[in-house]
């Protein structure tokens, strides 16, 4: 599978184009700010809908402007190939597959799969647990329609409990309990028998990247003590009133975290800023490799200026992870160093 061509209108700075990719990728080269991840993040929205650095369409709209468009074809195995075009305007966005609206945005998850090796962004690691339950729920999502289903059933019951919570009415709160511990339940448990995957293959590459013994865990931290519908049913039962009191639901899926521990130890406090860097780079080298399992491909995979962060064994390591058969789209400012492997992709002067 691979992005056969990429067109951006209105794309922050970036010229309104039309953009070839070869299979194997591309090699953007230029001066720091001179648009080269700005390609990278417009890739990330035709994959998802949504900027991979955390900006508004607002702010991703290029100045003055209320409206922006990416649109690419994105060619699968055995030559089948789909078009995908976003579109916001004002405040309003709609994706088109082929031609034919997307009755929603999520539909689009899976159509472009992505991962985007980005070395300072270290969310996964120092943030909140809300950044690792959204790495886990879209890599979930991407390989599980039904576990794509789950997760917009329990953020609907999610959102009709919590207004009726605001209005401090309870009447017809058991209602929604029911739905919630339901679809909760499996969410809990699906999320419960996918972690040790993602342990398993990110602790190979942590130990390849960094030939460190240290020992890269995951723990699942599931706020439904039990994953249950029964048993998530009494929680939500037992937390009716507080809820009640603050307007919204202290309790579920929604709570979660997924401990990162290193060495035994929490890595969000005590990793050092070299550990940090190396455990988001064995998670999103994880993420490539169940991908590439279980889609039959690899994802197209883009690497945002990681060179003058890693020495040249760790970057040789690096580079080892990425599929063979992947597209790649790598940024650098100058081509000195970026390894041999990637020297021979095409050239996007910036």
């Amino acid at each position: 599978m691979h992005l056969e061509s990429l067109s951006t209108r209105s794309f922050r700075a970036l010229p309104d184009q039309r953009i070839s990719l070869p299979e194997t990728g591309l090699r953007l080269t230029g001066d720091n700010g001179s648009g080269k991840t700005s390609l990278l993040e417009a890739i990330a929205y035709l994959s998802s809908g949504r900027s991979n650095r955390g900006a508004s369409d607002h702010q991703i709209a290029r100045h003055g402007c209320t409206s922006l468009e990416v649109a690419g074809r994105v060619v699968r195995p055995h030559g089948l190939s789909t078009s995908i075009t976003v579109r916001w305007h004002s405040g309003t966005k709609h994706v088109d597959q082929d031609g034919q609206r997307l009755p929603r945005l999520s539909e689009m998850i899976g159509l472009l799969p992505i991962v985007h090796f980005d070395i300072d962004d270290l969310t996964l690691v120092r943030a909140g647990p809300q950044a690792r339950r959204a790495f886990i729920d879209l890599t979930l999502a991407t390989l599980s329609r039904t576990y794509l289903q789950n997760l917009l059933d329990y953020r609907s019951t999610l959102k009709s409990r919590n207004t009726l919570l605001r209005q401090r009415n309870a009447t017809h709160l058991d209602i929604w309990n029911l739905q919630l511990a339901t679809v909760g339940a499996r969410i809990t448990q699906e999320r419960a028998a996918f972690l040790p995957q993602l342990e398993g293959a990110a602790q190979a590459i942590y130990t390849l990247i960094s030939q460190s013994p240290h020992t890269l865990s995951l723990q699942y931290r599931p706020s439904f003590a039990t994953a249950a519908p029964d048993g998530a049913l009494a929680l939500l039962r037992t937390k009716a009133e507080r809820d009640c009191s603050v307007g919204y639901t202290t309790i579920g899926p929604h709570r979660d975290d997924i401990a990162i521990l290193l060495a035994n130890r929490p890595a969000r406090p005590f990793a050092s800023l070299g550990q940090a860097k190396t455990i988001v780079l064995a998670l999103l080298g994880a993420q490539t490799e169940l991908f590439s399992i279980a889609l039959g491909h690899p994802p197209v995979v883009l690497l945002d200026d990681l060179w003058g962060d890693l020495d040249p064994q760790r970057l040789a390591r690096l580079s080892a992870i990425v599929p063979t058969d992947a597209q790649v789209v790598v940024t650098d400012a100058s081509t000195a160093r970026l390894p041999e492997r990637f020297l021979n992709l095409h050239e996007l002067r910036f």
